[in-house]
């Protein structure tokens, strides 16, 4: 952002270089907004604040459905049953309906369909087999912070549970402990990172400080990322311990960026995809951000003001979404819990030789206090059509550029002395297939 004096406008617009994604079309999956524990498909089905969300490898997804105790599972057509959990809070073992759970908060699923359970308010990670057998995995009733074996082992209020599916070790976000535990497939508890007393300390295992941490994920590479909820960060820990940074201010914010640049308010889950892509449900701020690998955040849907609207991108809207996952395509799942639904993100990366886009080689900022214009700068491999809409949080278009048969460098010039400060959203346009981004203006 460049800051001139009197005059000035200063102008946020961020962008991932070399690769543009599509279709960040929101659909709702399931769930109609009204609370309640009725199974059905699509708007027929009721879930209750709904927290987590998991995929497994035939795209069924499964929910924590935190106000009614309840394990739900959603096919790709909508259809939603329960699997497990009486509907009354308890801390049963048993077969589907007939085991209970206290207040479960996320799941995960392995790469033989069993699911872990955070059961956060029983202090306990609970397992479910694929025939529905529900038993204790981890932890006990108490609370603690004993690292052992089976219900030895002892976590205060566990939130966040990540399966890494090619050793089969569980990851815990234990959010009163501020740690990052570790579960092998014996059993065997250990303390990954974190230590009792909150902070924000990057280190090595106990050496470093997590601030209640809600949620955690697993990338194809073994490193382990957490929703550092507190701090408002994305922490990442290798396979080693050793805790970095890997995006977020540290205050709470709605910036998209490079690492430290950008911010978050109270992320409290996050998802990899296969190519290693971070996704993260920022919750006070009613979005779904991405992280690239190289740390360049963006916003994939949703905006800061809550609502229900499916739709792409930013124009989509969401309430206190808590729960994110992804499945082997790249479709993104969202626990939308005030909203009581289940939405969908659908993800489609168009090849740029298809549309003759090789990369967006700037987006040069202004501002010039004399024609007040910003300048959005491509280069084209091929003659291609260009349009670039702005469109304020109120959904309404206030600027349109286009430009047709365009190739090679080429700049788009668009006027905006006549706009009010604030945050617009940007859609570029390639012969007729859509990006979003994010635009702030501020005078």
């Amino acid at each position: 952002m460049k800051q001139l004096l009197q005059t000035t406008i200063s102008i946020l617009f961020f962008y991932n270089t070399f690769n543009i994604t599509f279709g960040q079309t929101v659909t709702t999956l399931a769930g109609s907004g009204n609370w309640g524990t009725t199974d059905g498909t699509g708007s027929a089905a009721l879930f209750a604040s709904p927290t987590g969300v998991a995929v497994d490898g035939a795209g069924n997804v499964y929910v924590s459905d935190y106000g009614t105790d309840l394990i739900r599972k959603v096919t790709q057509q909508g259809i939603v049953t329960t699997i497990a959990g009486t509907g009354s809070v308890g801390s049963s073992n048993g077969i589907g309906t007939a085991a209970s759970f206290d207040a479960p908060f996320s799941l995960t699923v392995d790469g033989s369909g069993n699911l872990y359970v955070a059961d956060t308010d029983n202090h306990e990670i609970r397992k479910i087999t694929k025939a529905g057998v529900v038993s204790t995995f981890a932890g006990n009733l108490y609370y603690g912070n004993t690292n052992a074996t089976g219900q030895a082992a002892s976590f205060d209020y566990p939130y966040g549970v990540a399966v890494d599916t090619i050793a089969g070790i569980i990851y815990v976000a234990d959010r009163i402990n501020n740690e990052i535990r570790k579960i092998t497939t014996l059993g065997v508890v250990t303390t990954l990172a974190g230590s009792y007393y909150p902070g924000s300390i990057n280190g090595t295992g106990v050496g470093a400080k997590f601030y209640s941490p809600f949620g955690v994920t697993v990338d194809p590479f073994g490193n382990v990322f957490v929703a550092d909820t507190y701090n408002h960060q994305i922490r990442k820990i290798t396979s080693a311990g050793v805790v970095t940074t890997f995006a977020g201010s540290g205050l709470q914010g709605n910036s998209d960026g490079i690492g430290s640049v950008a911010s978050f308010n109270y992320p409290s889950s996050v998802a990899s995809d296969a190519s290693g892509n971070i996704y993260v449900a920022d919750t006070n701020n009613n979005s779904i951000r991405k992280i690239s690998t190289s740390g360049v955040v963006s916003t994939l849907a949703g905006n800061i003001q809550s609502g229900h609207a499916d739709g792409i991108g930013v124009l989509a809207s969401f309430n206190g979404p808590s729960g994110v996952a992804c499945d082997a395509l790249g479709n993104v799942y969202v626990a939308d819990s005030n909203n009581n639904r289940i939405r969908k993100i659908t993800t489609s990366s168009i090849p740029t030789g298809i549309l003759g886009l090789t990369s967006i080689q700037e987006i040069s900022v202004y501002p010039i206090p004399a024609n007040d214009q910003l300048t959005v700068a491509f280069t084209l491999e091929n003659e291609s059509d260009l349009k670039l809409e702005l469109i304020n949080i109120d959904g309404n278009r206030v600027s349109t550029v286009e430009a047709n048969n365009i190739s090679g460098n080429y700049k788009l010039l668009v006027n905006i002395q006549s706009l009010s400060a604030g945050l617009y959203i940007a859609n570029i346009c390639v012969n007729g297939l859509m990006t979003s981004k994010k635009l702030l203006i501020a005078k």
